[in-house]
């Protein structure tokens, strides 16, 4: 049976984005897993892109960032403190914050994590016209802002 929706485009969008996202997310994390550390999941790459790509952040501000739990995060935070990744420092005004940020040890790290990441964006975008990929970007962009609140 047809759906009234079968006709609009917009009908593949969230089944099309979800299975790129699956698609690439078992990609990225069997190459972290092979050049870098097969303890590392693509979650724990996720949590040092954005530490890298902000210096310093609260706890709490990456959680609602990345979109999982607290207790999550938690066991992220930790193995990537055991690993040698991170560090944990109270804030500076107030002790009860939680910030993180790269150890010095992450960043011989991180060089790899941007090669595999670079490998991998090439693959996914080896046919595509520069002009139709900074199209996507748009695009996705605009998704992820009118996405910001959910």
């Amino acid at each position: 049976m047809k759906d009234a929706d079968d006709n609009d485009p917009g009908h593949l969008v969230l089944y099309l984005l979800s299975v790129l996202q699956k698609r690439v997310q078992r990609a990225l994390d069997s190459e972290l897993k092979q050049s870098i550390d097969e303890r590392l999941s693509i979650s724990h790459g996720d949590i040092l892109f954005y530490l890298f790509m902000h210096r310093r952040a609260r706890i709490g501000e990456i959680t609602r960032h990345l979109g999982v739990t607290k207790s999550t995060m938690t066991v992220l935070i930790r193995k990537l403190e055991t690993l040698g990744l991170v560090e944990r420092s109270a804030g500076r005004e107030d002790g009860r914050t939680a910030f993180l940020e790269l150890s010095s040890g992450a960043h011989a790290v991180m060089d790899r994590a941007r090669e595999v990441g670079t490998r991998t964006r090439r693959r996914l975008l080896a046919d595509l016209p520069d002009e139709d990929v900074r199209e996507l970007v748009r695009l996705l962009s605009l998704l992820k802002e009118a996405t910001q609140d959910w």
